[in-house]
């Protein structure tokens, strides 16, 4: 279901509602962040160092960033990465942890580190869609 329409201050489309903290200029969401509870949390760390090595880059992405400038609690961390699901899986089973394809051909792997949960996806690029399945490539 889609959320309720609202009006924003500035006449624009707002379905999340009034968002207008985050619409200041001079708001720095850095310090935000840095400070959420799951980003300095040990397993989440992990993860970090261990997608951040051989040359790859991975980020927090989707929900958990979201939640952090809202300051409201994340439920689960995903992160985006330029490692091919292939290197992700090796790189997390060489770093002992759990390792599950939930979502391979898409590029998804899912971590499990200190007993906690963590989807990471490969960036990717629709090669063609039909609007709700696509082929992938990455």
């Amino acid at each position: 279901m889609m959320p309720r329409k609202t009006d924003s201050p500035n006449g624009q489309d707002n379905r999340l509602g009034d968002l207008s903290p985050l619409a200041n200029d001079k708001l720095d969401a850095a310090p935000v962040i840095v400070k959420a509870p799951w980003l300095t949390s040990p397993a989440t760390q992990c993860v970090f160092q261990t997608l951040n090595t051989e040359g790859f880059c991975a980020r927090i992405v989707g929900g958990a960033v979201r939640n952090a400038l809202l300051n409201l609690p994340a439920s689960d961390i995903d992160f985006a990465t330029t490692a091919l699901p292939e290197d992700v899986m090796r790189l997390a089973q060489d770093a002992g942890m759990g390792v599950h394809p939930t979502g391979i051909s898409h590029g998804t792997v899912t971590l499990v580190c200190q007993k906690k949960t963590f989807e990471v996806t490969t960036l990717r690029r629709d090669v063609s869609t039909d609007g709700r399945r696509a082929t992938v490539a990455f």
